[in-house]
């Protein structure tokens, strides 16, 4: 709490001063704390004095004037005296270290921690004896404590200290997906990216917080000592409203690296999209909350270039792309140019659901693709305006099995595999359970 008045800014940090000193004109009196004018020493007494007929009044059978337990003991006619961490002139602060402030024979009435970056907030102790920060320093930067504590008979004590904070070899930040404000689908993974490798990855994970509107079971996994990533044990429920805290501020991550900020990402998750690729039938059949919407032909990867299979999420769409294989391609069959609309991935390695007019043939018949998901151009238009990053397409009656090094496989991990990438999490072994809109039988 704030209030009283800070002490004259010529006075030497690390000096403490009564507030006697600078109240009265004339010269104090020896002692270091000196007692207020004689109107508010009156008044400061009658108020002790009602406080002392109320207490005997209370003294019946069961009561007591006792002070409660705990309560700090003030001695009469001694100021107080305080104590503040770090110490004044300190140097090379670590950025996890919080300021305390605590006193002796008084109560906190005033502190105050003030640099060019801002103020640092912080909480009293129950009895008003203990500050401490809750924010954390930031690299560099010089802090000065202004503290006021009082004693009884009116003795205050001012102290003015002040420190500087360390500046760390390497400074943590972060990219995460998704971002702020977007309207996700079920399988969407929280993605969040460092931009150094974390050593101390348990106590980053203590540090991202997870609200949410509607409790799940979820996990965090690293899949690298630069990304970690979270996903409930079932898709998300349509409707969920996601908060992602990623407290960071004064974080040793290890190996000279510190995290200096702390941010919030909102996000929440649009209608539950569910779409089934049958590699054997040759037909996607797309669901809407549970209910089919559309079912269409398509074409998947020829034997030679398989369709990946298993559960995906959509990684990201655009209107157009160009295909350009001529610079890579091993084989020449392989190798070919062409632009493609409506492009729909959900896969790191390059797979789409996109419109392929060369293919409408064999749409339905035969798998004739590189290992995209062939449509018409009508077809692969509606599911382009259809989906939302982290819809689900979950690819049956496969012959390749995901690849878990790729981007948009994360529900092709089970739980249990899952769970074990997770630096604090250990449960038993189960299996992830991804939703089905028809029945049929996934690859091997």
């Amino acid at each position: 709490m704030r209030g009283a008045r800070q002490a004259p800014q010529a006075r030497r940090p690390g000096t403490q001063v009564a507030d006697g000193e600078r109240d009265r004109p004339r010269p104090a009196p020896p002692s270091r704390a000196t007692r207020l004018p004689m109107g508010a020493a009156v008044g400061r007494r009658m108020g002790a004095a009602a406080v002392a007929l109320m207490a005997l009044a209370a003294c019946g059978p069961g009561g007591s004037a006792n002070a409660p337990s705990g309560a700090p003991h003030i001695e009469p006619g001694v100021p107080p005296t305080m104590t503040i961490t770090p110490a004044d002139g300190t140097s090379n602060v670590r950025l996890d270290v919080p300021v305390r402030v605590s006193t002796a024979n008084g109560t906190l009435r005033d502190v105050r921690v003030t640099s060019e970056m801002g103020s640092l907030n912080g909480t009293f102790d129950a009895y008003r004896t203990t500050w401490t920060s809750s924010d954390a320093v930031q690299p560099g930067t010089r802090y000065q404590v202004s503290a006021t504590a009082a004693g009884a008979g009116d003795l205050v004590t001012t102290s003015i200290t002040a420190f500087t904070a360390m500046s760390p070899q390497h400074v943590l930040t972060t990219d995460v997906q998704p971002y702020g404000g977007a309207v996700v689908g079920i399988g969407t993974p929280i993605v969040v990216n460092f931009n150094r490798p974390i050593l101390n990855r348990a106590a980053v994970q203590k540090r991202l917080e997870l609200t949410l509107s509607r409790p799940v079971q979820g996990a965090w996994n690293w899949f690298s000592s630069t990304q970690v990533r979270y996903r409930p044990r079932v898709p998300w429920p349509s409707g969920e409203k996601v908060t992602l805290r990623l407290n960071l501020a004064g974080l040793d991550a290890g190996d000279g690296v510190w995290g200096t900020q702390t941010r919030s990402v909102d996000f929440s998750i649009g209608d539950a999209h569910l779409s089934i690729v049958d590699l054997v039938a040759h037909t996607m059949t797309v669901a809407s909350n549970g209910q089919v919407v559309r079912t269409f032909p398509i074409s998947g990867g020829r034997p030679e270039r398989p369709t990946m299979g298993g559960p995906h999420n959509v990684l990201f769409k655009s209107p157009s792309m160009v295909f350009d294989t001529t610079n890579t391609a091993t084989n020449p069959a392989d190798s070919y140019r062409l632009t493609s609309e409506w492009d729909v991935n959900f896969t790191s390695g390059g797979e789409f659901v996109h419109s392929a007019p060369w293919s409408t043939g064999s749409q339905g018949y035969a798998n004739v693709s590189h290992g995209c998901v062939n449509a018409s151009p009508a077809n692969a238009e509606w599911f382009y305006y259809f989906s939302q990053v982290g819809d689900i397409i979950n690819v049956i009656n496969y012959t390749r099995a995901p690849e878990l090094d790729q981007d948009g496989t994360d529900w092709a991990r089970p739980w249990d595999k899952w769970v074990a990438g997770d630096a604090l999490l250990s449960q038993h072994p189960t299996t992830a359970t991804v939703p089905r809109v028809t029945g049929g039988t996934e690859g091997p």
